[in-house]
């Protein structure tokens, strides 16, 4: 570990956060609902090379052509199949195009080009580890004060030597902020301006905006459109050719698939329930559990993101599967 990444996280012990894991990587927990949170259990996989954004194109759900400095973009790879490997923010720094995904699901996203990548002019790496990368809600005022910019086009995208920042391009209102190992002084100034919030409450503003996180427990099961990746704008279906391209636009076009994202919230869990879970109505699996994140302590609140059969109606009795106290209901807006 190199010697500002290991300032940071003694510092983020210090304020009380604690080595843990969360669904299935290694991360730091702590109990905030506001500030910063470390992005450590996400990961990056960057592409460099003359024909990397080439590459990428062939196998991608977006636009690869779309993707600039100033421009991230959501975006998917999915197998033969169609399914979502692995989904993902593509923004370019550096001279290099990096996919920021989930980081149970690195080794998967190498193992899946492996394959392909040796006939192109281009390589991929685990960049995991070559920036500080912190999570900030509703944040540009005070990015733009930490970065020395007057003012910033909408969506944000700050760039200086030692750090760069973007906004989400959901509807979260969340900020990226990823940090160099020169960028010691904008560390010292987060560190003094905000407090820690707990991965669960980043996934929690996820959930609310609809936006999903695919992880190792929930790769190769959905379509696209079963996650509401098409909404979001990370599937552009007039770009040609990828993997899986051929059954996601068919089912797009005869509105073949019957599974669709659904925000649940369930009250009494003592912690959240593990990705994959079944949710059933009766002795019937009729969906599973894509995101959750806890919404108070002890005996409290969880909010889902769940892909449910389409025709299970509204007031459909629905419980986590081994958990049958865990009554679900819809959450509206």
């Amino acid at each position: 570990m190199d010697p500002l990444h290991a300032y940071w996280r003694e510092q983020l012990e210090a304020r009380g956060a604690h080595p843990g894991h969360r669904h299935d990587v290694e991360c730091l927990l702590s109990t905030g609902d506001q500030g910063m949170v470390d992005l450590s259990h996400q990961g990056v996989v960057a592409f460099r090379g003359p024909d990397a954004r080439e590459f990428l194109q062939g196998y991608l759900t977006c636009d690869m052509s779309d993707v600039a400095p100033e421009n991230p973009r959501l975006g998917a790879l999915c197998n033969l199949q169609g399914r979502v490997v692995t989904n993902f923010v593509a923004v370019e720094r550096d001279d290099a195009i990096c996919l920021r995904m989930h980081r149970s699901l690195v080794a998967p996203t190498f193992d899946a080009f492996g394959k392909y990548i040796p006939f192109s002019k281009s390589a991929m790496e685990d960049a995991s580890e070559d920036w500080i990368r912190i999570g900030l809600h509703d944040a540009a005022p005070l990015l733009m004060e930490l970065l020395g910019f007057d003012k910033a086009p909408d969506p944000l995208w700050l760039v200086r030597d030692e750090a760069f920042a973007f906004e989400l391009p959901d509807a979260s209102n969340r900020f990226e902020l990823w940090i160099t190992r020169e960028g010691r002084n904008l560390v010292d100034a987060l560190l003094e301006r905000l407090p820690l919030m707990s991965p669960s409450g980043w996934d929690r503003l996820a959930i609310d905006a609809m936006s999903p996180e695919v992880t190792q427990r929930t790769s190769e099961k959905f379509l696209p459109q079963m996650l509401g990746l098409d909404k979001l704008g990370a599937v552009d279906f007039d770009k040609g050719c990828y993997l899986g391209q051929e059954i996601v636009a068919r089912v797009q076009y005869r509105g073949e698939h019957k599974r669709e994202l659904t925000h649940l919230r369930c009250d009494g869990l003592d912690q959240e329930p593990p990705l994959g879970t079944n949710i059933c109505a009766g002795n019937k699996a009729v969906g599973q559990v894509v995101m959750s994140a806890m919404v108070g302590t002890g005996k409290a609140t969880v909010d889902l993101l769940a892909v449910l059969q389409r025709e299970i109606a509204d007031d459909a009795s629905l419980t986590l599967e081994g958990i049958p106290e865990s009554v679900l209901r819809r959450k509206t807006p």
